[in-house]
């Protein structure tokens, strides 16, 4: 469980350049909610709809407790990691992967079409940490 979404720009970098992020969040904070599996992934988190290519700059994550680590990857008819090997959370603060390459996520056309893949980041756990109910993870990049 958990919601994502594209937020608008955070503030100009240089002459016709803006910031653009998604942040994704999977699980629930609450005192009863359960931990977090292995399985937890946050499919179609980051769908392209600024209808211009985002190029990622930066990714990071935070999670409540534990150890989780995050894979970032771009889908949409690819499947490519967005960072050069696993994230592993801050606990109660951010941690910042590194990049792989220069990863571009393209637009979807009209919102609805694809034309040219990859167009959305998707956020998968490959280990939740046994104890981590909550995790933030924030996708920067520049239009």
């Amino acid at each position: 469980t958990g919601t994502t979404g594209p937020t608008g720009p955070t503030g100009p970098t240089g002459p016709g350049t803006a910031i653009k992020t998604c942040v994704v969040i999977i699980g629930d904070p609450g005192a009863s909610s359960p931990v977090l599996a292995n399985d937890n992934d946050s499919p179609v988190a980051c769908p392209n709809n600024f209808n211009t290519d985002w190029t990622i700059t930066s990714v990071g994550c935070w999670a409540d407790a534990g150890s989780p680590t995050v894979t970032p990857i771009l889908t949409g008819g690819t499947s490519t990691s967005i960072l050069s090997g696993a994230l592993t959370c801050g606990t109660a603060s951010w941690a910042a992967g590194s990049l792989n390459g220069t990863p571009v996520v393209h637009s979807f056309t009209g919102g609805a079409t694809c034309s040219s893949t990859p167009c959305s980041a998707d956020v998968n756990i490959p280990t939740a940490g046994g104890a981590a109910k909550y995790i933030v993870v924030k996708i920067a990049g520049t239009i």
